[in-house]
């Protein structure tokens, strides 16, 4: 069984003191970013301070830096918890980290071998760059403004994060803290969407009050009254939710033994989609389960369905 593997089995894996602080991580970021709606001071304090520490851990040991981005992507909703004049956290760590790698491993010969993804999906990543650069030249070529251009870039640049994926996920812990965090985020998600159900159908909340007006502007989600006391909780990160049950999915039918907090997750989940209310999400997962349904037998597809 490989080292990956191994870690299915563990109860070390969730129940751990990183998980603890990741799961505090979420809800503070949320608590804090409510809290400080409006005051774009206090916040660029803040962001700036979050990059100081992003430098220092990556210049210690790229592999930290590596994870306060992911853990931001993560745990940092839709990104726009906290912003500096208009530009958020996730984008300025975004835009730093590559910079600082790409820099980095253009510069340090024996990091060069990193650029590179010897498989397949590297071959793929190439074309579809190559497709990626052309429309952009295409775009600034037929008159487009360079900011709306730039603006409709920026989403694909989360594609060259597969590079650094890609070399660092060898690490056990890497493996380890990316397991925590995919497990924190569903955690976290039930819960933040079960406590804001329960806000507004106790009426304790109003459509259109304060926290309202936060979860619309700043979380970029939806809360809709449809009526009989039941409110939809949707926010843009619940699109990670059906990936990742699949993705837990197919490891739990695997001919190996997991552990029953796997199961747990995927609980978590369908709680998620429950308060989402979204039919495509139930479409996505019914479609991908029965797709999982060919790649499995009957008696390990059984063990999610």
């Amino acid at each position: 069984m490989s080292t990956f593997q191994s870690l299915l089995t563990k109860k070390s894996i969730f129940l751990n003191a990183q998980t603890a602080w990741l799961l505090v991580g979420f809800f503070a970021l949320r608590m804090g970013s409510f809290f400080l709606m409006g005051h774009s001071i206090i916040q660029g304090f803040i962001v700036f301070g979050i990059i100081m520490l992003f430098g220092m851990l990556y210049f210690h040991e790229t592999h930290y830096g590596w994870y306060l981005l992911l853990g931001e992507f993560f745990l940092g909703g839709s990104g726009h918890f906290l912003e500096f004049f208009g530009l958020s956290l996730r984008s300025i760590l975004l835009i730093t980290f590559l910079f600082l790698w790409l820099t980095q491993h253009i510069v340090q010969k024996h990091r060069r071998f990193r650029l590179r993804i010897d498989h397949r999906i590297g071959y793929a990543l190439l074309v579809f760059g190559a497709c990626i650069m052309l429309a952009t030249a295409l775009g600034i070529y037929h008159g487009h403004g360079m900011k709306q251009v730039l603006s409709d870039l920026v989403p694909f640049s989360y594609f060259i994060l597969l590079l650094p994926f890609y070399h660092y996920f060898y690490k056990k812990e890497t493996q380890e803290y990316f397991i925590r965090l995919v497990f924190v985020f569903i955690l976290g998600s039930a819960l933040f969407s079960l406590i804001t159900f329960f806000i507004y159908s106790s009426g304790l909340g109003v459509i259109h009050d304060t926290f309202y007006t936060w979860f619309r502007d700043v979380a970029m989600g939806k809360i809709t009254d449809v009526g009989n006391g039941f409110f939809r909780v949707v926010t843009p990160e619940h699109l990670l939710v059906v990936p990742a049950m699949l993705l837990m999915s197919s490891l739990i039918m695997r001919d190996e033994k997991h552990h029953t907090n796997w199961y747990v997750f995927l609980a978590l989940g369908m709680l998620i989609l429950v308060f989402d209310l979204s039919r495509i999400y139930i479409l996505a997962l019914g479609v991908g389960l029965f797709v999982l349904k060919y790649t499995h037998t009957l008696q390990h597809w059984l063990k999610v369905c």
